[in-house]
């Protein structure tokens, strides 16, 4: 009686495990349809200066017809505003990435004009177009600081070192040459 009891527990406790495999883990990935792959970006940028995001996307299983098209598009935040939204401002047929295919797109950003150095965070979202809706297939965040190009004020200091320093020898000259006058 005793065994059964044991063997009963065991394989409740068996069970129960398991099913706790099967539950998802808070934080886990799942997997999706389509998502960026590389993205190139310049960490640092000088103010002013524009900058080249280059984006490349892999369609694993996304399609809009039998030929495997799918159509995407991007949309952008920086600072956590809203900054481009590709859907909106064009059409959404804006990335043609077939099922089984990755394809690359470059964005050219204006230079950001500032009076001091920041960093900017950046969030971009890739967005499936299919049968009129559109699906959220992955995200990235970045961060890109801007720098001031200030000019060297040490040369300033420097240039007016060396005149002090020939100032000084001018007014040395003169002191011997005037005692020299004075022994004669």
């Amino acid at each position: 009686m005793k065994s059964k009891s044991n063997l009963l527990t065991l394989a409740l406790l068996g069970i129960f495990i398991n099913a706790l495999n099967l539950i998802p883990q808070a934080g886990a990935e799942t997997p999706r349809d389509a998502y960026f792959i590389r993205v190139n970006y310049t960490p640092k940028i000088q103010a002013n200066k524009a900058d080249t995001w280059i984006f490349t996307i892999y369609n694993a299983e996304c399609m809009t017809n039998e030929n495997g098209e799918a159509w995407f598009f991007l949309v952008f935040y920086i600072d956590g505003e809203s900054w481009w939204d590709e859907y909106n401002k064009t059409s959404y047929k804006i990335w043609r990435c077939d099922k089984g295919d990755n394809v690359t797109k470059g964005y050219g950003v204006e230079g950001v004009k500032t009076m001091e150095p920041l960093t900017r965070e950046i969030k971009v979202e890739l967005y499936w177009y299919s049968n009129g809706e559109r699906y959220l297939e992955d995200a990235l965040s970045f961060s890109i600081d801007v720098t001031l190009l200030l000019p060297l004020y040490h040369i300033y200091v420097s240039s007016y070192l060396i005149v002090y320093l020939i100032a000084c020898a001018m007014l040395l000259l003169n002191y011997y040459i005037t005692a020299l006058e004075y022994e004669e």
